[in-house]
């Protein structure tokens, strides 16, 4: 039992740092894109979730429904301040039955500045002193003892770096876990929507598919925020009450395409330009077209592994 309440008290901990940390960035100054600002308040909900802490979980609802429903600034800063209200009292209440540990003596960085320079000038001396005892040494002594010297003096080379086989991963395991956030995020905003994907069969490095993940996640929370309407309003149009999300990928002559669609109203210049850039370090370039109150955004350039050397790490993985 004693056990499990340290757990609580640390994963409160944790929560109250994600808070803090999320609420400084958003509110800061304006410089994150409102989709940006719609996602860290997501993942402040998902923590409150976890920790039943149902006021913050609420409050942050408000704000998101302030920015993205209603969009009256007024409110929106009401909404604002009662969050960090509840933030504030939450900590406090934290911090009268745990507080917060200092850190550790033991957890101090790596020597810089003038500690390392002393440190420096002390392996140097260490090795004057030592040199003069090599000629006392046997044949099978003096060998360590220059090894030795070479370290002290810090003249030891640093190991070649050997560049190894890109890893690799197929890029369809990134579909379960967007399809879950994005369903999570449509029923925090309450809408219903439906997601479908496919993707052909190809293997792209692990870096690049992270960065692609990331960029795909992003865009699919800009067309549900703003794309996506709720159920009363497609009734109204005589639509079906639940959104449809289709994301496809599939291997052509041209490289690998994308392609990302849902019915509704195209989503902000601003946001889409936002998600151009999360993509350009990878060369995917991005077009949105809306045709028939269907928007479909198109994805190119993504390199795959075909090379031989990406090929044979493949196999590897496979194994």
């Amino acid at each position: 039992m004693l056990d499990k309440c340290g757990d609580d008290l640390v994963a409160a901990r944790r929560f109250m740092d994600l808070c803090q940390l999320h609420m400084s960035e958003i509110f800061s100054g304006g410089k994150l894109p409102l989709i940006e600002v719609i996602r860290r308040l997501g993942e402040i909900q998902s923590h409150a979730k976890l920790m039943h802490a149902r006021s913050i979980y609420r409050s942050a609802q408000d704000i998101i429904n302030e920015l993205t429903v209603h969009k009256c600034p007024q409110s929106c800063a009401a909404s604002v301040l009662a969050l960090q209200k509840l933030i504030r009292q939450y900590e406090s209440g934290l911090s009268e039955i745990a507080p917060a540990r200092p850190r550790k003596a033991t957890e101090a960085t790596k020597p810089v500045g003038t500690e390392l320079v002393y440190d420096l000038a002390r392996q140097k001396r260490a090795a004057r002193n030592l040199s003069p005892l090599l000629k006392f040494a046997d044949d099978n002594d003096r060998k360590h003892l220059v090894t030795l010297l070479s370290l002290a003096a810090n003249e030891s080379s640093a190991p070649k770096r050997v560049d190894k086989p890109a890893k690799v991963q197929k890029v369809d395991i990134i579909l379960p876990s967007l399809t879950n956030h994005w369903l999570r995020l449509a029923r925090a905003q309450e809408k219903s929507i439906s997601v479908s994907s496919a993707f052909d069969d190809i293997s792209i490095k692990t870096e690049t598919l992270k960065v692609l993940q990331n960029g795909l996640k992003q865009l699919g929370e800009i067309l549900i925020s703003q794309s996506v309407e709720k159920p009363d309003i497609r009734a109204e149009k005589d639509l079906s009450r639940s959104a449809h999300l289709a994301v496809t990928g599939r291997q052509t002559d041209a490289g690998f395409e994308m392609l990302i669609s849902c019915e509704g109203p195209s989503p902000r210049t601003s946001d889409i330009e936002h998600i151009k850039s999360q993509f350009e370090p990878i060369g995917v370039s991005t077009n949105l077209v809306l045709e028939n109150k269907l928007v479909r955004i198109s994805l190119s350039g993504l390199l795959v592994a075909t090379d031989k050397r990406i090929d044979k790490s493949v196999a590897e993985v496979a194994r």
